[in-house]
């Protein structure tokens, strides 16, 4: 039997053709749509696996010309994001299967015996195996469809977060244009008014008026609160799954937020920079949203008391992606600014600086409020460290400065 495989790369595809060549199917790789159309229409495959979102295409170009071409022919689509678009997208050409790559190899051989009709070998002989296998691939196509799902039913991101990006980038804009924009969502005006007449600014008079605080506070610092104000409320729910009562998550976020401001200052970056952090601090986990509704239906707990399995590991065994690349997807429904969305996916494996200071104070963060959900090993928190030349007295240091900041701005719907 032929399967025809289409991408425009052929990384990584060496060990799929063996595999389906050991398999017994003649396959064959086309990283050119054009070669892959003139053979189609002279040589007939028993299945197409395609990539839908081939580089300067239309999404499911292929796919739809396959179709049109001759409906009989099986469709396997492949993504390593599964994202609401590419499942409708899916359902809408009608295509016969989806699969994450990189491929599982017992999933793929699975799938394609499946669509094509034959036992495999290993099927004759192991029976319950076989069972095991199918509904495994069964589970994951559903948690992957819900994580999708939830996703896309996740609050819009406030149009006042995109106005305010949009007047910072903009030369002509003043502080009249913020108080126009801002004065629209009265319980952010309150939480602005409410900080800047805090102890955190102590000011010899009190503040009432948006365009005040814009001249006081600055910009940079205008947008981290209007971020802060916008997503506490997403953040302040409980995740049993996590061990997170409520109000827990968002606790963690904020100090988070804060102490990645601080390491940043510390390291003399810029303000800019210095804000850009705090935002990446404040909803590195927004992924866990997501993980948390779901593990309340699956009835899953990921928090233990003895933890020593890293919840990256224990959230991918669980639901097959982490709350780093769930954040990610949900960083592209709100369309952030990259370097947040690079914060949010790599805070668990940082290889550049940004990640490595919300890393620090992820790990910071949760020995001031004593959560203790699988903790970075003493080896990690030091390379980290070293990442950033920071020592132990710098962390007692860095300790005191937030609980400074904290009792300071510790207002309602801010950090209370």
């Amino acid at each position: 039997m032929k399967i025809f495989i289409v991408d425009r790369s052929d990384n990584n595809f060496d060990n799929t053709i063996e595999l389906l060549t050991n398999n017994g199917f003649e396959t064959t790789f086309f990283n050119k749509v054009s070669d892959f159309q003139k053979t189609l229409k002279n040589s007939r495959p028993d299945l197409v696996i395609c990539n839908p979102l081939i580089e300067g295409m239309s999404p499911f170009f292929i796919v739809k010309w396959i179709k049109e071409l001759d409906k009989s022919i099986p469709v396997i689509v492949f993504s390593n994001v599964p994202s609401k678009d590419i499942i409708v997208s899916a359902k809408k050409f009608a295509v016969n299967g989806f699969i994450l790559f990189p491929f599982n190899e017992h999933e793929l051989i699975t799938r394609i015996n499946q669509l094509l009709n034959i036992q495999s070998s290993e099927s004759n002989t192991s029976s319950p195996n076989k069972m095991k296998l199918h509904l495994e691939i069964i589970r994951k196509e559903r948690i992957t469809n819900e994580i999708s799902i939830t996703i896309e039913k996740l609050p819009s991101f406030p149009n006042v977060i995109y106005e305010i990006e949009r007047l910072i980038g903009s030369p002509n804009s003043n502080a009249s244009d913020f108080e126009i924009i801002i004065e629209k969502d009265q319980v952010i005006t309150a939480k602005i008014l409410k900080i800047i007449n805090s102890p955190f600014y102590s000011l010899s008079r009190k503040i009432t008026t948006i365009k005040e605080s814009v001249a006081y506070m600055g910009l940079d610092s205008l947008r981290s609160i209007v971020y802060s104000a916008s997503v506490s409320n997403l953040l302040k729910i409980s995740l049993p799954t996590y061990g997170y009562k409520r109000e827990q998550l968002w606790r963690h976020s904020y100090t988070t937020a804060i102490l990645s401001k601080i390491i940043a200052q510390r390291l003399k970056l810029s303000q800019k920079e210095s804000e850009e952090v705090f935002v990446g601090g404040l909803i590195h986990d927004i992924g866990k949203i997501v993980i948390g509704i779901i593990a309340k239906r699956e009835n899953i707990i990921l928090a233990a008391s003895d933890d020593t399995i890293n919840i990256i590991d224990k959230e991918s065994e669980k639901f097959y992606f982490d709350h780093c690349s769930i954040g990610g997807m949900i960083s592209d429904k709100w369309k952030l600014p990259d370097i947040h969305k690079q914060i949010i996916v790599s805070h668990h494996s940082p290889e550049s600086l940004y990640p490595f200071i919300v890393a620090v104070a992820d790990f910071i963060s949760k020995d001031f409020l004593d959560i203790k959900l699988s903790p970075l090993s003493d080896d990690l928190k030091q390379q980290y460290l070293n990442k950033l030349k920071l020592t132990d007295t710098d962390i007692l240091n860095l300790k005191e400065s937030l609980s400074e900041i904290i009792s300071k701005m510790d207002v309602d719907g801010i950090f209370a």
